[in-house]
């Protein structure tokens, strides 16, 4: 497909769907609420990161290094990493315009949902993305959960003030990233602060 086509028809694929998916939560008595978050692929497409409500009743484990099936292609492949598997989800993409190809998660923890849409909403400030004019990379439904303000001290860390500011504030500074140490590491070199 080329990019004109995916930008041209995104929007419409992805609004198809996700009407679909509203109205088959509703026939079922289920709770449907969704967030999403958009990127553009290395290839320049847009993809969309979800975070939903929606689970299809037909959905089924498929662990990491098991063979995952597609419906649409009949064909095979090994699963990246423990996932969930569902034709009738699978179907929706392809009748919606979308394709075969999706990956579907259990939420395992609020803080792992925060984690999972920061991830790709940051990135994209990373990079200087192009976006038709109107575009909203960041959706959600209208009965979206309204949480309550609270007060955090959080940072967001970008750039390399960002980690100096936080060094200002912290005595030790924790990451299970090798990458995100080292960038930490050459932006402190020379502060009175702890690197784990």
């Amino acid at each position: 497909m080329s990019y004109e086509d995916a930008e041209n028809g995104y929007l419409v694929w992805t609004n198809k769907l996700l009407t679909r998916l509203r109205v088959a939560s509703k026939r079922a008595g289920k709770e449907w609420a969704y967030a999403s978050v958009t990127e553009r692929q290395k290839r320049q497409h847009p993809h969309s990161h979800y975070l939903t409500t929606y689970c299809p009743d037909d959905v089924v484990l498929v662990k990491k290094g098991e063979r995952k099936f597609s419906h649409t292609t009949g064909q095979t492949y090994m699963a990246k990493h423990t996932t969930l598997q569902t034709e009738s989800l699978e179907k929706a993409c392809v009748e919606c315009g979308l394709g075969w190809q999706y990956d579907l998660s259990a939420l395992e923890s609020v803080e792992g949902a925060s984690r999972y849409v920061a991830k790709y909403l940051f990135k994209e400030a990373i990079f200087d993305t192009k976006w038709p004019k109107g575009w909203r990379r960041v959706r959600y439904s209208q009965n979206w959960p309204k949480l309550p303000d609270l007060k955090g001290n959080g940072m967001i860390l970008l750039t390399a003030l960002d980690w100096l500011a936080l060094s200002k504030k912290a005595v030790r500074i924790i990451t299970k990233d090798d990458g995100v140490r080292q960038v930490v590491e050459r932006a402190l070199r020379g502060n009175d602060v702890i690197i784990q």
